[in-house]
Protein backbone atom coordinates (compact mmCIF):
# COMPACT_ATOMS: atom_id res chain seq x y z
CA UNK A 1 0.00 0.00 0.00
CA UNK A 2 1.15 3.75 -0.56
CA UNK A 3 0.56 7.02 0.38
CA UNK A 4 1.05 10.21 -0.15
CA UNK A 5 2.13 12.87 2.77
CA UNK A 6 0.98 16.24 1.86
CA UNK A 7 2.57 19.68 3.56
CA UNK A 8 1.01 22.40 5.01
CA UNK A 9 0.54 24.21 1.51
CA UNK A 10 -0.86 20.55 0.80
CA UNK A 11 1.93 20.06 -1.85
CA UNK A 12 3.36 16.34 -2.04
CA UNK A 13 6.46 15.84 0.29
CA UNK A 14 6.58 12.02 0.91
CA UNK A 15 5.34 9.02 0.39
CA UNK A 16 4.46 6.09 2.37
CA UNK A 17 5.02 2.85 1.97
CA UNK A 18 3.12 -0.24 4.21
CA UNK A 19 4.38 -3.84 3.11
CA UNK A 20 3.07 -6.53 5.74
CA UNK A 21 3.38 -10.27 5.31
CA UNK A 22 1.70 -12.60 7.12
CA UNK A 23 1.58 -16.56 8.81
CA UNK A 24 0.27 -18.47 11.35
CA UNK A 25 1.27 -18.48 14.36
CA UNK A 26 3.73 -21.34 16.34
CA UNK A 27 0.42 -22.53 17.53
CA UNK A 28 -0.52 -22.63 14.14
CA UNK A 29 -3.86 -20.99 15.18
CA UNK A 30 -3.51 -17.47 15.02
CA UNK A 31 -2.53 -15.06 12.29
CA UNK A 32 0.51 -13.48 12.46
CA UNK A 33 2.82 -10.52 11.21
CA UNK A 34 6.08 -12.69 9.36
CA UNK A 35 7.30 -9.40 7.99
CA UNK A 36 6.20 -5.44 7.81
CA UNK A 37 7.90 -2.42 6.08
CA UNK A 38 6.47 0.93 7.07
CA UNK A 39 8.62 3.37 5.08
CA UNK A 40 8.48 7.22 4.24
CA UNK A 41 10.46 8.26 1.12
CA UNK A 42 11.10 11.42 0.07
CA UNK A 43 8.74 12.45 -3.02
CA UNK A 44 11.08 14.34 -4.98
CA UNK A 45 13.81 11.76 -5.60
CA UNK A 46 12.29 8.46 -3.70
CA UNK A 47 15.23 8.89 -0.97
CA UNK A 48 14.23 6.50 2.05
CA UNK A 49 13.96 8.83 5.29
CA UNK A 50 13.22 6.61 7.89
CA UNK A 51 11.62 2.99 8.41
CA UNK A 52 9.93 0.61 10.57
CA UNK A 53 10.88 -2.89 10.37
CA UNK A 54 9.80 -6.22 12.07
CA UNK A 55 11.04 -9.66 10.78
CA UNK A 56 10.18 -12.43 12.64
CA UNK A 57 12.98 -14.61 11.62
CA UNK A 58 15.56 -11.60 11.84
CA UNK A 59 18.72 -13.04 12.78
CA UNK A 60 21.42 -10.68 12.15
CA UNK A 61 19.68 -7.54 13.37
CA UNK A 62 16.99 -6.52 16.24
CA UNK A 63 13.12 -8.63 14.79
CA UNK A 64 11.94 -4.90 15.34
CA UNK A 65 13.73 -1.77 14.86
CA UNK A 66 13.74 1.71 12.99
CA UNK A 67 16.11 2.75 10.23
CA UNK A 68 16.35 6.82 9.60
CA UNK A 69 18.10 7.17 6.36
CA UNK A 70 20.54 10.39 7.09
CA UNK A 71 23.69 11.65 7.40
CA UNK A 72 25.48 13.26 10.00
CA UNK A 73 28.67 14.07 11.05
CA UNK A 74 29.11 13.96 14.52
CA UNK A 75 27.33 9.90 14.02
CA UNK A 76 29.80 9.36 11.69
CA UNK A 77 32.77 10.86 13.31
CA UNK A 78 31.63 8.52 16.41
CA UNK A 79 30.97 5.50 14.38
CA UNK A 80 34.44 5.67 12.86
CA UNK A 81 36.53 6.17 15.86
CA UNK A 82 34.64 2.84 16.83
CA UNK A 83 35.11 0.92 14.03
CA UNK A 84 31.83 0.53 12.10
CA UNK A 85 32.13 -1.12 8.80
CA UNK A 86 30.07 1.80 7.30
CA UNK A 87 30.66 4.92 9.70
CA UNK A 88 28.92 7.32 6.68
CA UNK A 89 25.65 5.43 6.59
CA UNK A 90 23.42 5.56 9.20
CA UNK A 91 20.62 3.35 7.60
CA UNK A 92 23.07 0.44 8.46
CA UNK A 93 22.26 1.24 11.95
CA UNK A 94 18.89 -0.87 13.43
CA UNK A 95 17.46 0.75 16.32
CA UNK A 96 15.77 -2.10 18.53
CA UNK A 97 11.94 -1.19 19.11
CA UNK A 98 10.77 -3.52 21.47
CA UNK A 99 10.85 -7.07 19.69
CA UNK A 100 8.40 -9.06 18.09
CA UNK A 101 5.10 -8.22 20.79
CA UNK A 102 5.99 -4.69 21.66
CA UNK A 103 7.08 -3.19 18.36
CA UNK A 104 5.57 0.17 17.70
CA UNK A 105 2.27 0.26 15.68
CA UNK A 106 1.47 1.23 12.31
CA UNK A 107 -0.60 4.25 14.24
CA UNK A 108 2.38 5.52 16.20
CA UNK A 109 4.08 6.46 12.80
CA UNK A 110 1.67 7.90 11.91
CA UNK A 111 1.11 10.42 14.59
CA UNK A 112 4.90 11.11 14.60
CA UNK A 113 4.36 12.15 10.45
CA UNK A 114 1.03 14.15 11.89
CA UNK A 115 2.23 15.96 14.94
CA UNK A 116 6.47 16.05 14.59
CA UNK A 117 6.18 16.33 10.62
CA UNK A 118 3.47 18.32 10.28
CA UNK A 119 2.36 16.54 7.41
CA UNK A 120 -1.78 17.08 7.02
CA UNK A 121 -4.55 14.25 8.27
CA UNK A 122 -8.27 14.55 7.91
CA UNK A 123 -10.54 15.11 10.99
CA UNK A 124 -10.94 12.60 13.42
CA UNK A 125 -7.76 11.34 12.91
CA UNK A 126 -6.28 11.33 16.46
CA UNK A 127 -9.25 8.93 17.41
CA UNK A 128 -8.75 7.19 14.61
CA UNK A 129 -5.26 6.57 15.54
CA UNK A 130 -6.39 6.04 19.26
CA UNK A 131 -8.78 3.43 18.35
CA UNK A 132 -6.13 2.09 16.15
CA UNK A 133 -3.21 1.81 18.79
CA UNK A 134 -5.80 0.57 21.20
CA UNK A 135 -6.99 -2.71 19.04
CA UNK A 136 -2.99 -3.17 18.14
CA UNK A 137 -1.45 -3.46 21.77
CA UNK A 138 -5.25 -5.74 22.67
CA UNK A 139 -3.88 -7.90 20.00
CA UNK A 140 -0.49 -7.79 21.36
CA UNK A 141 -1.23 -8.33 25.28
CA UNK A 142 -2.93 -11.73 23.81
CA UNK A 143 -0.32 -12.30 22.16
CA UNK A 144 2.00 -11.90 24.90
CA UNK A 145 -0.57 -14.52 27.05
CA UNK A 146 -0.24 -17.17 24.94
CA UNK A 147 3.31 -16.95 25.08
CA UNK A 148 3.97 -17.13 28.80
CA UNK A 149 0.33 -18.15 29.94
CA UNK A 150 1.65 -19.13 33.63
CA UNK A 151 2.74 -15.11 33.44
CA UNK A 152 -0.92 -14.19 33.18
CA UNK A 153 -1.98 -16.72 35.61
CA UNK A 154 0.48 -15.09 38.51
CA UNK A 155 -0.93 -11.35 37.36
CA UNK A 156 -4.58 -12.40 37.31
CA UNK A 157 -4.44 -14.29 40.67
CA UNK A 158 -3.30 -11.56 42.62
CA UNK A 159 -6.07 -9.20 40.82
CA UNK A 160 -8.10 -11.56 42.64
CA UNK A 161 -8.82 -13.81 39.84
CA UNK A 162 -10.21 -17.38 40.32
CA UNK A 163 -8.19 -19.40 37.51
Amino acid sequence: MQGHLLGARGDRLAELHVFQRFCLDSAEKYLAVEQSVFKVSAAVDRTPIVRYDYDRHARSKPSSHIQIHAHRGAVSHVLSQSGHPKPHALESLHFPTGGARFRPALEDLLEFLIRDCRFQAKQGWEAAIRDGRERWRRRQVRAVVRDVPSEAVDVLTDLGYKI
